[in-house]
């Protein structure tokens, strides 16, 4: 559910869709989010989609989101117009070198199936967004994370946590999706130079 572009300080953080029924998006403070980060300049949280989430206390508004009583309201980028998007995010960042870190869990279940809830991104999404960093910035490195692994747990207590934090696994796993999402990843890097 992640695509992380890093740079020294400055993050920007992309989210996958979350269910609507998902008990992270109430009281996230009570799940160890930093709610004080988003009114940094050096953090920005950009969820695909995302309702809004019930707060305690007050946040202050960022330009990932505003806020409305008791709720963040976020920025979801599903409405937005992706590569101008990317165009003024690849156009802000303050430093000239950026390290990008993909977790494949924002694509959609066709593109990459993890052991995590699915996002809504497609491949092509990302390689726009490396494309932007690229004719801007230098990428100095990247890594990809979140491949789908069977879930064997030794101990009980594991089994229950994994089933109640994650969503049940799919009943057949096909390598060749994530194989092919891959590639691709390889393909857009290759073109680029990275």
């Amino acid at each position: 559910m992640t695509v992380w572009l890093r740079v020294p300080n400055p993050v920007a953080l992309f989210r996958g869709r979350y269910p609507e029924s998902e008990p992270g998006t109430t009281w996230p403070q009570f799940k160890g989010a930093n709610l004080a980060v988003l009114a940094s300049d050096r953090f920005e949280l950009h969820p695909w989609r995302l309702p809004p989430s019930r707060v305690v206390g007050r946040i202050a508004p960022g330009r990932d989101h505003r806020t409305s009583g008791r709720s963040i309201l976020w920025r979801n980028l599903a409405g937005l117009d992706w590569r101008d998007f990317i165009e003024d995010l690849a156009n802000r960042l303050p430093t000239a070198n950026v390290y990008v870190t993909i977790d494949k869990d924002v694509l959609h279940p066709g593109e990459a199936v993890t052991n995590w809830n699915q996002g809504e991104m497609r491949i092509d999404h990302i390689a726009d967004c490396l494309s932007a960093l690229a004719r801007r910035r230098r990428i100095v490195g990247l890594d990809v994370c979140g491949e789908f692994s069977p879930p064997r747990f030794r101990h009980w207590g594991k089994r229950i946590l994994a089933h109640l934090d994650q969503p049940p696994p799919p009943r057949t796993h096909d390598p060749s999706v994530n194989d092919a999402a891959n590639a691709r990843l390889l393909d857009v890097l290759d073109v680029l130079g990275v």
